[in-house]
């Protein structure tokens, strides 16, 4: 955790203790956490529900051109270049009741094989905000998981 003794301006004695601080807080060095993922069989509206999640990720999907071998369109392969940050927020939206079935499914597959370090982040926004729900109120009636914001 260099770059954490870099931005706090001191060296630290205990660095296991600094990682889970930094991770906890999501202070900046978070984002020097990297993951590889890649996904096949994918279908193709999960992977363009993800490639939304453009900041701390680099996506590459399989082509839907068929003069480049790329079937029927309704399948894709993703890998993507992440980081800690960029799948906390993923996750946030991702794991919500309300999205969509199977791209909850493809981020609970993905906490479920990440390291605990960063897996146990990965929650969805309403546990992520203390239990309170900030989605528009239309979504929110299929959910009631928590209250509503605007119950408060």
């Amino acid at each position: 955790m260099e770059a954490a003794e870099i931005t706090s301006g001191r060296k630290v004695a205990n660095k296991h203790n600094l990682y889970r601080d930094v991770m906890e807080a999501e202070h900046s060095p978070v984002r020097l956490l990297l993951y590889w993922v890649v996904g096949h069989d994918v279908p193709e509206r999960v992977t363009t529900h993800l490639v939304r999640h453009a900041i701390g990720n680099v996506f590459f999907v399989s082509t839907a051109r068929p003069d480049r071998g790329g079937g029927d369109g309704k399948i894709r392969t993703i890998g993507f270049l992440t980081n800690h940050q960029a799948l906390v927020n993923m996750a946030r939206k991702r794991l919500c009741s309300t999205a969509w079935h199977e791209t909850r499914d493809f981020v609970l597959m993905l906490r479920g094989i990440l390291p605990e370090e960063t897996a146990r982040y990965m929650v969805p926004e309403c546990e992520y905000r203390g239990g309170v729900c900030h989605e528009p109120k239309r979504a929110w009636t299929k959910c009631q998981r928590s209250p509503h914001y605007t119950e408060l």
